[in-house]
């Protein structure tokens, strides 16, 4: 397996997700505004997943033919626009529960991955993208790959 593998079938899982409309497979950035609407504004609304790796670890066991675990840790974020109007708050927390969910019901992703560790842990919070008010959240996920 490999990290662009895995982070692909992150990527696939999230935009299978009914409510989520623009993942990427990266954390974002911008310096203007034009490429801010561009990145992040669909249909007059903030709706973006982004998967960030943060940290890795590898582990070699020598003398079994060069295999090694490698154990990356990502964070899921997700921006979705605030509505009181459309109670958005509750929309974007059954996204948050779906996404839990996805990883735990498949804790190899699809044969994709070695193990998705447990428990998986998360952060909401409200705050701005742009000048958007968003709900805003940061999942927090373990998966350790095997590299033969």
């Amino acid at each position: 397996m490999s990290l662009g593998i895995i982070r692909t079938k992150i990527k696939t899982k999230l935009e299978a997700i009914t409510d989520i409309k623009n993942v990427y497979d990266y954390k974002r950035y911008c310096n203007d505004w034009a490429t801010y609407q561009d990145l992040f504004v669909k249909d007059d609304k903030v709706n973006t997943w982004e998967i960030e790796r943060t940290s890795f670890a590898a582990t070699g066991h020598g003398g079994n033919g060069n295999v090694e675990d490698k154990t990356h840790n990502f964070i899921i974020r997700g921006f979705y626009s605030v509505l009181d109007s459309l109670a958005t708050e509750k929309t974007f927390q059954d996204i948050v529960e779906a996404i839990v969910s996805d990883f735990i019901d498949d804790p190899t992703l699809g044969g994709t991955a070695k193990q998705v560790h447990y428990p998986i842990t998360g952060e909401l919070r409200i705050g701005k993208l742009g000048n958007v008010m968003c709900h805003i959240v940061e999942i927090h996920i373990t998966i350790t790959d095997r590299i033969i």
